[in-house]
């Protein structure tokens, strides 16, 4: 299902935290030498898409995205969870939602000082500890 992106001309409605989850080995592999990060445009992770995917709830990311599309991903293989923060993101934004859930879009890089990383944790049945 294709929902409609919306363009975001006030930032100051945009949550001030946005969630992203890769697989670590692709985090890593998509860092830039200053530490940014680019998963956009990518065929292994993010769908291709010209954007970067966040959430605005750690809520959603487990149970909309996560536990849906990567519990079955080997137990070995780690991840780690973006926390963006949104005043820090000079790039366009956008929006769409899903199922009632507004997802935010990042058209740009992050630069490395607007977002740490967290290393998630995995339960025994693959699902995530977000």
């Amino acid at each position: 299902m294709n929902a409609a992106e919306n363009k975001i001309t006030d930032k100051n409605i945009v949550p001030k935290v946005l969630f992203h989850l890769v697989p670590k080995n692709l985090f890593l592999k998509y860092l830039s030498q200053n530490g940014d990060y680019d998963c956009r445009n990518k065929e292994e992770w993010g769908m291709n898409s010209k954007f970067i995917h966040t959430t605005t709830r750690r809520k959603d990311l487990k149970e909309q995205i996560a536990d849906v599309k990567w519990k079955n991903y080997p137990r070995e293989r780690e991840f780690v969870m973006l926390k963006i923060y949104s005043n820090r993101i000079k790039s366009d934004l956008t929006y769409a939602i899903y199922d009632s859930i507004t997802y935010y879009h990042i058209w740009e890089a992050l630069a490395n000082n607007s977002f740490e990383v967290i290393d998630v944790n995995r339960n025994d049945d693959g699902s995530f500890n977000i």
